[in-house]
């Protein structure tokens, strides 16, 4: 029988490979395996930014505004049609980020 410092550590050892997103077997039973590499290609929304959007917030009211630009574009211009405060966008340009 285990005594109960060997099964707190092997406990604490899952809990840790459980934290990490992987698989506690994945490094004792590598078979030579090579990760995969980064992705290379060009960032692209995964929605299409163009179009008429309304942005509404409680207590202010709505501001229409006009994203411009190819489908899956990841840059575009923008036309305010009104209703939106002046200091509400500085640029006429739209930039799609991947990390937000």
């Amino acid at each position: 029988m285990m005594n109960r410092p060997a099964a707190a550590a092997i406990v604490f050892s899952l809990a840790l490979a459980g934290c990490a997103g992987e698989r506690l077997s994945d490094g004792l039973f590598a078979s030579g395996s090579q990760p995969e590499p980064a992705y290379t290609g060009s960032i692209r929304p995964q929605v299409d930014m163009t179009g008429r959007w309304v942005l509404v917030s409680p207590g202010r009211g709505q501001c229409n505004m006009n994203f411009g630009g190819g489908p899956g574009a990841p840059n575009g211009g923008i036309a305010p049609e009104g209703g939106c405060p002046g200091n509400f966008f500085t640029s006429r340009n739209w930039n799609f980020e991947q990390a937000g």
